[in-house]
Parts: C-alpha cells; structure tokens; sequence
C-alpha cells in the first residue's frame, strides 16, 4: 500500500497519557484514555459535541457530514498523539451507548518514521447488532501494519497514533453517545518492569459469582462472554444493580463478532460491559502480578487473558488461548481465580487456585497474551495510582 506522510501537530504524549509521564522514561506498555470533555479538547470533532447531561460525545447536526449512502454522521478524531517510546502493537477500546438504529465506527493509524499507515477500521459496534452488524474488520493491511481483528500489529515500531470514532445512524435519527476511547500501546521487545508484590493483599479473595460457560450449546468457545458475566455479576451484587445480572446467552448474543465468528474479541467484551449505564470497561496490558494485586486490594476483579494449556502444565505446542477472572491471593501469595471451564452439575467449582509462576508463564508471556486484562468497573470507584500508565 502507497504510504502516507506524516502531517499535523504533535500533541504531548504527557498531557494525554493516563497518569504522570516522567520525563525520559521508556515503557513497554502504556494505555492512553480519553473519557472527559477535557480529554477529548484537542480532538476535532465535526457533527459531534461534548454533552455534559450524557457525560459523552453526542452527535450534532448542524456541522455533520454525510456517508455515501446520504446519512449524516458525527467524527470524532485526535491530533497526532506521540507516545514518548516506541511500539508494535495497538489495542483500541469504546465505551458507548448504541440504542436501536445507531451503531459506532472505530479507527487507527500509526505512524513509522516519517510515514503513517493506512487508517485502519478497528471495529464496527452496536449493542443490538441491527440493522447493521456488529463486526471487526478483516483484510486490511499494508507496508506498516495489519489489523488482526482487536490488535494493530506493526510491521515495524512506530511511536505516534492517531484514533477515531465516527457516530452513525441506520435511520437518520438515532446516534450514539461516545463516552470512552481507550488505545493501548505495547513494544513486544521491551523488557517488563521488575515491581515487588504487595503481600498485603495476599490472603484476600473477593466473592465473584461463579459461572459455566458449559451450561450453553456449544459453551466450549465462550470462555470470554462466561468470565464478562461473572465480572457484571459481581457489580450487580455490590452495587444492588440487579440489572448487570446477565444470562450468559445474552452476554454471547451482544460481545458475538460476525466477522471473526465467536465471542474472544477482547475488545467487544468490554464494549459490551461499558453500554451498561455507570461502568467503564476496556482493554489494557499489565506488566506484572503487583498490578493485579494493586486491583484486587481496591476490590476490584481482573480478567486475564492466557494460555490456559501452560496455566495447566500441559505440555503442548498448540496455543489453547483462555479467559478467567481473577479474584485474588493465597495466603502464601498464589492466584485464586474462576475459571468458567468447569461442569457445576459434577460439583465441580469455578473457584481454582494456581501457582503464580504458571500465572506469569501463561500470561505474561508472548505464548499467553502478553499480559491483557479486562478492566470493568464503576465510573466513581476508587481505582489504583497509575504508576506505570496502564490504567
């Protein structure tokens, strides 16, 4: 593909990151967030308009532009974003609110060098999956990067991003409310920070729900939608929000990409979470066990995703990827978990516990995802100091 020359502004990668940049300072992982009408102040926003009662972007006619099809429809779209180290994978994440007949068109770039890639459709959402699809976006690709269903993988580092949303209509009258972008930057070669365990919150376990992605037909593939529901669960129940109580069929049914044809999408599961009212969901890497800890102390579980084979010790060159929440510690410090590939009718339990070398080695690693987790949330909850800029 023809390459394109780096154009525009350079907007300081310490005024946007989520949390204190220090100066100099090269990370393998940093998550970039954009949730607040200060966030989103340098983007330009054409048809599109912070709405302080939606707490979100909404859409705004007077300035639309028009797809070919003839329906107007809102852009959302940041300056050049420098990153301040170089990196080889991007994960974009959305919370939004899609009522029938709206649906949200999510894209990114990166730039190599002089050059910036092609701008990549990273996904099309909706929460109904009518009348238009819910799908991420196969076959695109060129000299820089290639998008492989929820990760932007480079063919080469790059160290600035641009991202955008495009607030759509099947109707002309409905449109969505855009109230989270999220993009995650990763350099798979960069060495992971060394950080010391907090012990303090070794003995704690937090009371997650348990559920079976075995219970549906063909629950073998709904590792992802099972540990999402377990997640909303527990949030029904601390917070008395009965309405974040899902069947797991209705969880399968709303994170289900047509397109890459099952339910591990990363991303759409936390899209998913995030159309509930009053959460925050997305997608993000962590770079050690001391940051899961960091969550759990705050009473908040963290989903993983790994290679559930190396979790087990079984010794396979295939990659067997699986998702489970993590829930908390051992007294002696290992992990505690719900791992929803469980036969509740045979009394077996979601409630496991494994040593935390097989954690890392299963997770952290290259063979296991290199440490992705789902983050769900309420919006006012007391969330961990971000001192490694992954939340």
């Amino acid at each position: 593909m023809k390459l394109v020359l780096a154009i525009g502004l350079p907007i300081l990668a310490s005024l946007i990151l989520a949390g204190p940049a220090a100066p100099g300072h090269l990370c393998a992982k940093k998550l970039f967030k954009f949730q607040s009408r200060r966030d989103f102040a340098g983007f330009r926003l054409v048809g599109a308009k912070w709405n302080g009662a939606c707490s979100g972007l909404t859409f705004e006619p007077g300035t639309a532009r028009a797809e070919p099809d003839g329906l107007p429809f809102g852009l959302v779209e940041s300056p050049n974003i420098e990153t301040g180290s170089p990196f080889d994978e991007v994960v974009v994440s959305w919370n939004a609110e899609t009522p029938p007949g709206s649906y949200l068109k999510v894209y990114i770039q990166a730039r190599s060098g002089a050059f910036w890639s092609r701008r990549f459709a990273a996904a099309i959402w909706n929460r109904d999956n009518r009348p238009v699809g819910r799908m991420s976006v196969n076959g695109q690709e060129d000299d820089i990067a290639k998008m492989d269903t929820d990760i932007l993988k480079l063919n080469r580092r790059a160290d600035a991003f641009r991202v955008a949303a495009k607030l759509c209509s099947s109707d002309g009258r409905t449109y969505p409310t855009l109230r989270l972008l999220t993009v995650h930057v990763l350099d798979s070669n960069a060495p992971l920070p060394r950080r010391r365990r907090r012990k303090s919150v070794w003995g704690k376990d937090l009371p997650v729900p348990e559920r079976s992605q075995l219970s549906v037909p063909d629950g073998h593939r709904f590792c992802s939608p099972a540990a999402t529901a377990m997640v909303l669960d527990y949030w029904a129940e601390k917070l008395d929000r009965p309405e974040l109580s899902v069947e797991l069929e209705g969880a399968v049914e709303g994170i289900y990409d047509k397109q890459w044809g099952g339910t591990g999408n990363w991303t759409f599961n936390t899209a998913y979470a995030g159309e509930f009212g009053g959460l925050r969901a997305y997608v993000t890497r962590f770079s050690s066990v001391a940051q899961i800890e960091e969550w759990i102390a705050n009473d908040v579980p963290v989903i993983v995703s790994l290679d559930y084979d190396i979790l087990r010790r079984k010794g396979t060159d295939r990659r067997s990827g699986h998702l489970v929440v993590m829930r908390g510690f051992t007294p002696e410090g290992d992990c505690i978990l719900n791992d929803p590939n469980f036969h509740p009718e045979r009394g077996q339990s979601a409630r496991k516990v494994f040593k935390i070398s097989d954690l890392k080695a299963s997770w952290l690693s290259e063979k296991g995802s290199l440490g992705t987790v789902y983050l769900i949330y309420p919006n006012d909850w007391p969330i961990p100091k971000n001192r490694d800029w992954n939340w």
